[in-house]
């Protein structure tokens, strides 16, 4: 009798301990889940089939906000269980998080060599490789000297994969100068964004600029011999000026922060350039300038 008490005790002791190891585990169980670009607390609770509070609760950083490549530690429940939710290994995380960096890459078109890949995630940057990128938008480019006497235009850049590309600005001065200034700049150009934060990034431009006017130039001019009654002028020399057409060009060398905004992406840049320039006496000199390039740009 009292072994048969001490067997169903014993019995009942270790369905106990089991039963806690059970629950005990349940509870622990998580998975990891890395945010991508568009989610938020509520379609990541929706996708696990838990609460927001429960992932709170767990990630108490993520009651401030949340951003793309956060890691949250998902509690574990039977609904997403149900629909196969694999448990993210660290080889998954760093896989996801490549992704991620690969996706923010398309943004400022990070070279693929710098997304992070090592081990078992060798390789995942080549096959989320981003596709070119491009943005257009309006410029105002001027000298420190003459801030309010810039040109303004229009801008548009055209970016590969790796980060290089070519930009255009069109513009000119109409109603800030007398003549007004024509004026174009082409070139190659390259885009880096920091790893630090993928809404920031630099694009450094080297331009060939040309610019197109009309210049005031002195020109000397003798007038003709003449004779009014018994009086004889003779042929004289005479200074004038005469408005004449002038094509100016250069080269520039212009470094831009560029902050981003969803689509909107404002911009301000340092301008270091020299160019063909000509003086009221029709002589040609080239001459550097520092200024600045402020923009407005949207994705296209």
């Amino acid at each position: 009798m009292a072994t048969h008490f001490l067997l169903r005790r014993g019995g009942t002791l270790a369905l106990a301990i089991a039963m806690s190891v059970i629950s005990l585990s349940a509870q622990t169980a998580t998975v990891t889940h890395v945010i991508d670009r568009g989610e938020t607390i509520e379609t990541i609770a929706e996708k696990y089939g838990v609460t927001p509070q429960a992932i709170i609760d767990l990630n108490p950083a993520a009651a401030q906000f949340v951003y793309v490549g956060m890691e949250l530690t998902i509690p574990a429940a039977p609904e997403a269980q149900n629909r196969n939710v694999p448990v993210v290994s660290r080889e998954g995380a760093a896989m996801q998080d490549a992704h991620v960096q690969a996706q923010n890459a398309v943004e400022y078109n990070v070279p693929s060599s710098s997304v992070s890949t090592s081990g078992a995630v060798s390789g995942v940057a080549e096959e989320v490789t981003p596709n070119s990128f491009c943005h257009y938008g309006a410029a105002y480019h001027t000298s420190f000297e003459h801030f309010d006497l810039g040109t303004y235009g229009v801008t548009g850049s055209v970016y590969s994969p790796g980060g290089w590309g070519g930009n255009l600005f069109l513009g000119g001065s109409w109603g800030l100068t007398d003549p007004a200034v024509f004026s174009f700049e082409v070139g190659p150009s390259f885009c880096y964004a920091f790893s630090f934060s993928p809404n920031v990034a630099l694009a450094t431009d080297l331009n060939f600029c040309g610019s197109f006017m009309w210049v005031d130039e002195a020109v000397v001019k003798t007038s003709s011999p003449s004779k009014y009654g018994n009086h004889y002028y003779p042929a004289k020399d005479y200074v004038t000026t005469e408005s004449k057409q002038h094509f100016g060009w250069g080269i520039v060398l212009q470094p831009t922060l560029v902050l981003k905004f969803g689509g909107f992406m404002p911009m301000a840049g340092l301008r270091i350039w020299g160019q063909d320039e000509k003086d009221i006496n029709g002589k040609s000199k080239f001459k550097f300038h520092v200024g600045l390039a402020l923009g407005i740009c949207f994705n296209a």
